[in-house]
């Protein structure tokens, strides 16, 4: 919205802006917190704020203050329920609501932005509407405020936030009605 092009690559992220790239890296030094969580910038989603998600393979997910010129960074912790599911995370989604999904290879990560706190959804082979598979591709939301994920594997998932079910669509094989293979 400010009129750069962002690019993610396995090296870093990068803010052209028509003329010359500036480039941003992971510091490793644990004194920075304030850098970019890590290298292989996997994807970019801005929100209303305009504000940068970035996703990683590996490291989490942080969010880029285009005012401040700093990361935030959020990382899947084993000791916090409400931490990020994992840090390999596919692609972010904001919502209308301003809450940022992620698809991660462990589920889905919601992440509310006022309190900082994630609530997450994995399958349960126990639970037939629970999420139908934890490897999940992409997360959108229609005009009708439903989600729909997509799954490696589980075919796609159609989300109710008010009874935080799932249902599932998959490939069946002799029904012309079902998803294609």
């Amino acid at each position: 919205s400010q009129g750069f092009l962002w690019f993610g690559t396995k090296y870093g992220l990068n803010k052209y802006d028509g003329m010359t790239v500036k480039p941003y890296f992971h510091d490793p030094n644990p004194k920075n917190k304030n850098s970019l969580v890590g290298n292989f910038a996997h994807w970019i989603q801005e929100d209303s704020e305009g504000s940068l998600w970035i996703s990683t393979w590996g490291d989490g997910i942080s969010k880029y203050d285009p005012k401040l010129d700093k990361f935030t960074n959020y990382r899947h912790d084993e000791t916090n329920q409400n931490s990020l599911a994992s840090n390999n995370v596919w692609s972010l989604f904001v919502d209308s609501r301003g809450f940022i999904w992620s698809a991660t290879d462990n589920g889905v990560s919601i992440l509310n932005p006022q309190n900082k706190s994630f609530v997450n959804y994995r399958h349960d082979p126990k639970n037939p509407e629970s999420l139908s598979n934890n490897m999940v591709s992409r997360i959108r939301e229609d005009t009708k405020g439903i989600y729909w994920i997509s799954t490696y594997g589980g075919g796609l998932n159609r989300f109710d936030t008010e009874t935080k079910r799932f249902k599932v669509y998959k490939h069946i094989t002799g029904d012309s009605h079902s998803l294609s293979k």
